[in-house]
């Protein structure tokens, strides 16, 4: 039985006025959504988190292609060597308005900003979108966490599998598991959680039905405990 996929997700810098800025930092208690610090009105960065399946449905998106291919054949060359894929994906969930923003965007570097960066901004300009964004979909992160760091890692191969499924990166999945243990804590590990520090948890194990194995474990205050 196939486990039903999981929304994958992208996240974009936005710039947004400061009394909706402290609106977000309220919501998380004036800390930074990642790593828990805290951050302040003035201090934090803004991201809005984008489902890929909203960037495929995007009008944005089918604009970007139908430049491409006009691109590819005026200039006659592939398609993919103009932008990538990945990089409409990018530009589309970046909506970058200007040269720096869109030498962020995966793919595109100081050659394709000369080729292309004029006409790509206009075609973001001419497809703003995000009317339908709702405030949930924004978070609030420290300038430390602006950035990351490459570390290598051993995945069990039933977890990489188990991602695969559901559609996720492995990124995705360690970033979230981190999240996890940063915000609610691991209960396996003795002197971080006291009686005092959280209310009373239940473990929920979560099997693959195909062939048992447990692939996921997680901890729910008792008195949140889903009925089933």
């Amino acid at each position: 039985m196939r486990r039903p996929s999981m929304a994958r997700r992208r996240s974009r810098k936005v710039r947004l006025p400061l009394s909706e800025v402290a609106k977000i930092v309220g919501r998380q208690n004036g800390n930074c959504s990642f790593c828990k610090s805290e951050i302040t009105i003035r201090d934090c960065i803004v991201e809005e988190t984008v489902s890929l399946d909203s960037i495929k449905s995007d009008p944005l998106r089918e604009q970007l292609r139908l430049w491409r291919t006009r691109t590819s054949k005026e200039k006659g060359i592939p398609a993919y060597v103009v932008l990538t894929d990945k990089s409409i994906d990018g530009i589309v969930a970046g909506r970058p308005s200007d040269e720096e923003s869109l030498k962020r965007v995966f793919g595109i570097g100081d050659v394709k900003i000369r080729q292309y960066g004029n006409e790509i901004i206009t075609l973001v300009s001419d497809n703003p979108g995000g009317e339908d964004a709702s405030e949930e979909t924004f978070h609030a992160i420290c300038e430390s966490c602006d950035g990351s760091e490459r570390i290598s890692v051993r995945v069990p191969r039933g977890q990489m599998e188990a991602l695969q499924e559901m559609e996720m990166s492995i990124a995705e999945g360690i970033r979230l598991g981190l999240s996890g243990v940063i915000h609610g804590g691991n209960p396996l590990l003795p002197g971080k959680n006291t009686e005092n520090d959280l209310p009373p948890l239940e473990r929920f194990d979560m099997i693959r039905w195909r062939d048992g194995k447990l692939w996921f474990t997680c901890y729910i205050p008792e008195d949140g405990a889903p009925s089933l």
